[in-house]
């Protein structure tokens, strides 16, 4: 993440983090654009349950100033604080039962993409809705939710499930499908588990 969005963002995403754990609606942010940056990317990828509990200030055109940004709770910041204990439990839940201590990170990830293959199913239906209609709730937490989703949504979960395991991913797009990008022992490599799910006992 920092070699495509730089120091300042990352550095940035921290301290809305800091924020949200502290249950406050302020954090230090230099200016607009990295706010938009840090707050329509990072969430999403980095911390799928944070945009079921925050968004963006009311005021959006002046959301930062002197160096100061806000954001909009979307549940009371007591309510979140049980949410994000969950959501943390489930996923030390899910990569506890994929993984083992000694795994390498290409068992890590071949561990992951077997797991996804075999406890989730891909979302025919919503992938018929977004060929007609405008679908809002395509999202990772959503996937972790009611375990089925759509190839944005399986890829980022299974990116994320990655880096909580110590694995540099992320995600790329073209063609109208999204996949992950993986960085293991060096080498970066494509990875899709859309295809796994929908292709039950494959490997791509």
């Amino acid at each position: 993440m920092e070699e495509v969005f730089g120091e300042t963002m990352c550095e940035t995403w921290y301290h809305l983090v800091d924020a949200v754990m502290a249950g406050e609606d302020t954090f230090a942010c230099p200016d607009q654009h990295t706010y938009d940056w840090v707050m329509g990317q990072f969430p999403e990828r980095c911390f799928p349950v944070l945009t079921e509990l925050i968004d963006y200030a009311y005021d959006r055109e002046h959301s930062v100033v002197d160096g100061v940004a806000s954001f909009t709770w979307l549940v009371p910041p007591e309510e979140a604080a049980v949410r994000i204990a969950e959501f943390a439990d489930e996923i030390e839940g899910i990569l506890n039962d994929a993984l083992e201590d000694d795994y390498s990170d290409f068992e890590k990830a071949l561990a992951l993409y077997d797991y996804f293959s075999t406890h989730y199913e891909y979302d025919y239906e919503t992938y018929e809705r977004m060929y007609k209609e405008y679908v809002e709730d395509v999202k990772s937490i959503t996937f972790f939710n009611e375990g089925m989703g759509v190839c944005q949504e399986i890829s980022t979960a299974y990116s994320y499930l990655l880096m909580q395991a110590g694995v540099e991913a992320t995600t790329m797009m073209g063609l109208d499908h999204q996949w992950s990008y993986v960085r293991i022992d060096g080498h970066n490599y494509h990875i899709d588990p859309t295809f796994g799910i929908s292709t039950k006992g494959s490997l791509a």
